[in-house]
């Protein structure tokens, strides 16, 4: 994700869990790409929030067009156990409703959408 300036803390990353964090970086100033240390944020995993460390501040970017970057990994895993068996559930109940109704794509099954809403990551957790 990019913006042009510093958003207001928390930043909210999009499709949370937030598994980790790539890199944190920003034009400069002079006009130079900077990495922010690790230690200057903290990260709301389950929420996607990322947050100043106590007593930090963001350090000054140039007035630009995508000046600062976010870089994150997001997801419950590289393993379908990691992935909330409500979850699971909820996606092979979709993917069968809309198979069995494939001339209707708007086609679901409610049971497996209030499942899954307790998952969505619209709202940023």
């Amino acid at each position: 994700m990019s913006w042009d300036c510093w958003p207001p803390s928390p930043i909210v990353l999009e499709f949370p869990p937030v598994s980790s964090i790539v890199s944190v970086k920003y034009i400069d100033t002079n006009g130079t790409e900077q990495t922010v240390a690790a230690s200057t944020y903290k990260l709301g995993a389950l929420s996607g929030k990322l947050s100043l460390a106590y007593g930090q501040t963001w350090p000054t970017a140039r007035q630009e067009l995508e000046a600062i970057t976010v870089t994150y990994v997001c997801g419950y895993g590289a393993t379908r156990d990691l992935v909330p068996r409500d979850l699971r559930h909820a996606v092979l109940l979709i993917a069968a409703a809309r198979h069995m109704n494939r001339e209707d794509d708007t086609a679901t099954d409610s049971f497996a959408e209030r499942l899954a809403s307790a998952y969505n990551a619209k709202e940023g957790g």
